[in-house]
């Protein structure tokens, strides 16, 4: 009895000092020095009163390459619906980042965001990144890192609460920024 307790706790000691020697490995700093930045611009074209009316957000990580954090904010002075159904990646179906290759293809729901408010953050994806046993990548960080920029086009549709559907289209480049 008193060796098996000795030996589990010489065992959990090697385990926890193992442990906490691959944690500090894992916190040094890279020496890259430098981040993902995005640059979005508006593509499509749209009346003065509705042209401002949605603005998008988005984040890239560079730790992860397989999807693209998105939100938008409402500045119209009604209650309006993105229509995740409709809405293009790459003139591709949209998945979200918590899909499967089960549920990648059902439909998706309208999202509505009132005025002056923002709308739930989602990480998307196109639906043909989606494999049998993996995720394509979106970009490649060390093409970016290496001075190539990746361009995205998402095609948003807006529904108003008149019933009146815009199409926003985006164009987002994604590239490198050398931190000083």
């Amino acid at each position: 009895m008193k060796k098996e307790l000795l030996l589990s706790i010489i065992v959990t000691v090697i385990f926890m000092t193992s442990c906490s020697l691959s944690y500090n490995t894992q916190t040094t700093k890279s020496q890259n020095k430098g981040d993902i930045k995005t640059e979005i611009s508006l593509t499509s074209k749209h009346s003065e009163e509705k042209m401002d009316d949605i603005e998008l957000y988005c984040y890239v990580s560079k730790y992860d390459q397989y999807t693209i954090n998105v939100s938008f904010f409402s500045r119209a002075k009604e209650r309006v619906f993105i229509e995740w159904e409709h809405a293009r990646f790459n003139n591709d179906r949209i998945a979200f980042g918590d899909d499967n290759r089960l549920t990648m293809r059902n439909h998706k729901a309208d999202e509505a965001i009132s005025s002056f408010s923002f709308s739930l953050s989602k990480d998307i994806l196109p639906v043909s990144h989606i494999q049998s046993d993996y995720i394509l990548p979106i970009f490649k960080l060390d093409k970016i890192k290496s001075g190539e920029s990746s361009y995205v086009f998402l095609k948003i549709p807006v529904r108003f609460a008149d019933g009146s559907v815009e199409d926003y289209k985006y164009e987002i480049r994604i590239y490198w920024e050398e931190q000083k």
